[in-house]
């Protein structure tokens, strides 16, 4: 009896102590959009067993403090700038600083886009059917998704009107006849 009390009360313990380290460490605030381990969420409540998240589709996920002290968790909300990161292709056709020029005309153009640091735009690899470009921008953080994208539809959009083409993969098929 004993020893099942002891290993039912072990979790319950460790859920406890993990709600006290989350409540002394402070890595996360009722309010911010934190990612622990595999777990996207804003924050709704820090108990001293449970995290409480809701999920950007709208589902409640309450998180045992022990697992939420055992893994890595992401907050992207606690700094006030965050930078957007894409990668686009262009054809291998098309002249590397043509693309290059208007890629930055997009950014140049955006007005959630911070100067400083300068926004990035390099080719960054060969692929099998196009040239890759590195993008990075900063922004305000409560305008990252905005800017991520503006930044898709607005590239997309400039390079139809400068004729420089994405190609996609292709597979063509031969059959011969015996």
């Amino acid at each position: 009896l004993g020893l099942a009390v002891s290993l039912s009360v072990k979790d319950s313990v460790s859920n406890l102590a993990g709600g006290l380290t989350i409540l002394g460490t402070k890595p996360f605030k009722v309010g911010d959009y934190v990612e622990i381990g595999e777990t996207g969420g804003t924050v709704q409540e820090i108990g001293l067993v449970y995290t409480k998240l809701t999920t950007i589709d709208n589902r409640r996920i309450l998180m045992p403090n022990s697992l939420v002290v055992d893994a890595q968790v992401t907050n992207y909300t606690t700094e006030p700038l965050r930078r957007v990161d894409l990668t686009v292709s262009a054809s291998y056709d098309a002249p590397v600083e043509k693309v290059k020029q208007t890629i930055q005309g997009v950014l140049k153009d955006h007005d959630k886009i911070l100067l400083d640091p300068p926004p990035f735009a390099r080719l960054s690899g060969y692929g099998d059917s196009a040239m890759e470009y590195t993008i990075r921008v900063w922004c305000e953080n409560g305008d990252y998704w905005t800017v991520y994208h503006d930044l898709l539809e607005e590239i997309k959009t400039a390079f139809d009107r400068e004729h420089i083409s994405i190609p996609y993969p292709h597979l063509e098929v031969k059959l011969h006849q015996s």
